[in-house]
């Protein structure tokens, strides 16, 4: 099978949630068969050396299947710069906290870490969990690049946890068929163009699938009409996935994006789910 995650990193804070964000780079570097690097920004002293020993300890983390980096700094920038020393193709890290709009503009760490590295991230939703499992995911299907690593690594994460389904959804945002149905055509009419595009995408994500050689899974294709992002994160949500994969946004966030949201920070700010943010 073929490797997409060689390193993966993890910010670790020693927050109520640094247990569960371990827990799943583990999930993670055993699914992939990669190296964890955990990364905190602190002092390099004993207090902090014990307080990774207990952490490890507590999952029966052998410390030396590891790599611990300390760097007393900025948190956003120790991140960015350890994993770009190690080479860090994802990033694990903890979910946006409801934030000001004073640091909506300036930016929050996690905000930021979505922003401007240039890899993959899984953002871990901030709630208590019990047990580490998951029973579904879900797929935002983008034919780009980093769309068709995001569906292969949902194919061998859905495989490692001996899933028969995924759920592949795509959105689709038409202004003109509400127009349709009140100026020139019928409610029959709107109705038998969106049956039209809706099997047309399907076709056109089997033939995707068949071109990446996953056909062979079971796949559950799920057809939205409405805000993109928005739209999605009330399907995730309502259907209880425990874990959503996107493709990363084919460019850097600007000025203009902090002022009106790009279409996935509907599905950043509110997380429905844990989340797999996909960069090529």
């Amino acid at each position: 099978m073929e490797k997409l995650i060689h390193k993966i990193g993890t910010a670790i804070s020693f927050s109520e949630n640094s247990e569960y964000l371990l827990s799943e780079s583990l999930r993670y570097k055993n699914i992939f068969a990669s190296e964890l690097i955990l990364i905190h920004a602190g002092e390099k002293n004993k207090a902090n050396e014990n307080k990774f020993q207990s952490l490890l300890e507590k999952l029966s983390i052998d410390p030396n299947s590891v790599k611990i980096e300390l760097e007393d700094s900025e948190p956003f920038e120790v991140i960015k710069k350890k994993c770009l020393e190690n080479n860090v193709d994802l990033l694990v890290c903890g979910a946006l906290e409801k934030e000001s709009l004073i640091k909506y503009y300036t930016g929050s760490v996690a905000r930021n870490i979505m922003r401007e590295l240039d890899i993959s991230i899984f953002v871990c939703k901030n709630v208590p969990h019990t047990q580490n499992v998951i029973n579904n995911i879900s797929v935002l299907v983008d034919f780009s690049e980093s769309g068709k690593k995001a569906l292969k690594l949902a194919y061998q994460i859905a495989h490692s946890e001996k899933l028969s389904e995924l759920t592949l959804i795509r959105e689709m945002l038409v202004p003109g068929l509400s127009l349709s149905t009140t100026d020139t055509g019928t409610i029959s009419d709107a109705e038998e163009s969106r049956l039209r595009w809706c099997s047309e995408e399907k076709e056109k994500i089997n033939f995707l699938l068949k071109e990446l050689n996953l056909a062979q899974m079971k796949f559950n294709i799920q057809i939205l009409y409405g805000k993109e992002g928005f739209k999605t994160r009330e399907f995730v949500s309502e259907e209880g996935f425990d874990l959503l994969i996107v493709a990363a946004p084919s460019k850097k966030y600007k000025l203009i994006d902090r002022i009106i949201k790009h279409d996935l920070e509907y599905i950043f700010e509110d997380l429905p789910s844990n989340i797999l943010i996909v960069k090529a």
